[in-house]
């Protein structure tokens, strides 16, 4: 996505290895049925503290802002108050737009954004908003 962001626009594109998804550890590439037994088994430790639970031996949500969320902000220096494109993966995108917003960690997991998809996140005098979300491109609204 950031490849044709990039391409579109004329713009330069700087890749990043911390916007890299979410690593599940133990759970990672598990089938869906293994995964949604493990975090059954899971679920109350999750419930009790979402921003920092490992109970996959991956990382936590709060590592993941931790390693992406310098990215957002060197990004938003270097573009000087010009508009920004940050092309990453779900988990990624959650963890950074839903703490820009303000919203506590265990929120976080009602936000939806569809694959392939961008929202639209404005830096505006009253602090983040989310202007718009599952945006397509126009060329993929019209096929």
């Amino acid at each position: 996505m950031g490849e044709a962001i990039a391409r579109t626009t004329g713009a330069p594109l700087a890749v990043d290895e911390r916007l890299r998804e979410i690593w599940r550890g133990e759970w990672q590439g598990l089938p869906s049925a293994e995964f949604r037994r493990r975090w059954e088994q899971e679920r109350e430790v999750f419930l009790a503290d979402p921003w920092n639970w490992k109970g996959h031996k991956g990382e936590s949500d709060a590592e993941v802002f931790a390693r992406a969320w310098p990215v957002l902000l060197e990004s938003i220096a270097r573009a000087r108050g010009g508009t920004l494109a940050l092309a990453s993966h779900y988990n990624v995108i959650r963890v950074l737009l839903t703490r820009a917003l303000g919203w506590r960690p265990h929120e976080s997991f009602a936000f939806q954004n569809d694959p392939a998809r961008a929202a639209l996140l404005v830096d505006a005098p009253g602090g983040w908003r989310l202007e718009a979300q599952n945006l397509e491109s126009a060329r993929a609204a019209e096929s």
